[in-house]
């Protein structure tokens, strides 16, 4: 089997492409032709090598064959043309991956998230989850194309809650989810709508005028010596007692704290029995 016509003269492939544009042909999915992508990439560089290579082409009779049998010439021809330009980019993107697995996982996924893309509306937001052996590159590919600006963040899901002992080096317990929007300009806010179980925290216990609140503590993480500008006694209005934490600061320094309370930000319980205040919100 000679070497295809359309390889040796450009125009003739542009020929063949208009002879045949309306011709509907069967192409197996491209999961399932994976496999071959190495047969394609010999074929496109013999393509466009000089000389006798008739012989070197007495191999690729079998792939020829195959592949006749998948698709017709209009559908070849664009299928390498694609698969070449993929892999071209992939190769601008990550310097090094050329001739690699990891040079045919990241092309079919460049292919896959250049359809999501497409797919998105103009306020669409996409969530990719994977691990660390690959977010280095995942991230470079959808850097590329969605664009570094519609980048919105590297989120750790925390995937699982023990440790294995399966494990003969490290165990992994987070993965990374990336997010990217289709246009940064589109999407001003990414926030969950509130429901029942967010809005159970709030209430209003001392009938506040301004409506239902939650609360925070008001007792400082650091210690008295971590933060002696924040230490100060308080004053608890229902027991009339002074109040002083045994350990550990405030939150706020004294000013903000008298704010507070003139403001009736402070919540001491319904009939004062909490040892602390906390923050009303």
């Amino acid at each position: 089997m000679g070497r295809p016509d359309f390889w040796d003269h450009p125009e003739s492939a542009q020929q063949t492409v208009a002879d045949l544009s309306s011709v509907k042909g069967v192409v197996e999915p491209f999961d399932k032709m994976a496999g071959r992508v190495g047969d394609f990439e010999v074929l496109a560089e013999l393509a466009e090598m000089e000389g006798d290579d008739s012989a070197l082409y007495t191999e690729a009779d079998g792939t020829w064959a195959q592949l006749a049998e998948d698709m017709n010439k209009l559908e070849l021809v664009s299928f390498l043309s694609g698969e070449m330009d993929r892999k071209n980019a992939i190769m601008t993107i990550i310097p090094g991956a050329g001739g690699t697995e990891a040079c045919d996982w990241c092309s079919m996924l460049y292919s896959r998230l250049l359809l999501s893309r497409n797919l998105l509306r103009d306020d669409g937001v996409i969530f990719i989850s994977i691990d660390e052996h690959e977010s280095h590159n995942l991230r470079k590919i959808c850097d590329e194309v969605f664009g570094v600006q519609n980048f919105i963040s590297q989120i750790t899901w925390e995937k699982r809650y023990t440790r294995s002992n399966n494990a003969k080096r490290f165990t992994t317990l987070t993965e990374s989810i990336l997010c990217y929007v289709k246009n940064s300009f589109s999407v001003v806010t990414i926030k969950e709508k509130r429901n029942d179980k967010a809005n159970s925290i709030y209430s209003n216990p001392d009938n506040d005028p301004r409506g239902v609140w939650t609360s925070v503590s008001y007792v400082n993480p650091a210690s008295k010596s971590e933060r002696p500008n924040l230490v100060y006694p308080l004053f608890n209005p229902i027991t009339k007692q002074e109040v002083n934490h045994p350990t550990n600061a405030w939150k706020y320094e004294k000013a903000t704290y008298e704010q507070h309370v003139q403001t009736n930000r402070l919540y001491w319980g319904k009939h004062g029995e909490n040892t602390f205040p906390r923050l009303k919100r």
